[in-house]
């Protein structure tokens, strides 16, 4: 008499076990393939742009003076003092050419912080991604 495994469950075994490998393979090249997506460019981006305090909170007021349609904002709330930073994201979708305003949601002072807004724009693939740090603008708030 013979004893083993059928040849049944060894195929089980193995497909469960090749699932499982691709999985793994999967969610780590995934990551990694983020990454690889291609950066913006925000080399014809131009903006005016200021934040203007009201009784009822901020406005975000922008003139797109560039060749870029903007698709939203990352506004970096700065501490030093504090030695915080905060990122809000701030979907705003302004054509080149044209400006907008938005009321956007903070729920603490602005006062003694320093603001900066990244612009966030369409790559080759089509993906909104934002700008790299060195097209930030440092906003002052308006009162």
């Amino acid at each position: 008499m013979r004893k083993g495994v059928s040849p049944i469950i060894a195929t089980v075994i193995l497909i469960a076990i090749t699932v499982s490998i691709a999985f793994i393979i999967f969610s780590s090249a995934s990551d990694f393939l983020t990454q690889l997506s291609p950066p913006a460019d925000c080399t014809g981006v131009f903006l005016k742009l200021g934040i203007y305090k009201s009784n009822s909170g901020y406005t975000l007021e922008v003139t797109n003076e560039g060749n870029k349609e903007i698709e939203g904002f990352n506004l970096i709330i700065s501490d030093e003092s504090l030695g915080e930073s905060d990122l809000i994201n701030i979907p705003m979708n302004v054509k080149f050419g044209q400006s907008a305003s938005q009321e956007i949601e903070i729920k603490r002072s602005l006062d003694g912080k320093d603001l900066f807004l990244v612009p966030i724009i369409n790559n080759i693939q089509d993906s909104p991604v934002p700008c790299a740090d060195a097209f930030a603008k440092k906003v002052k708030v308006i009162n």
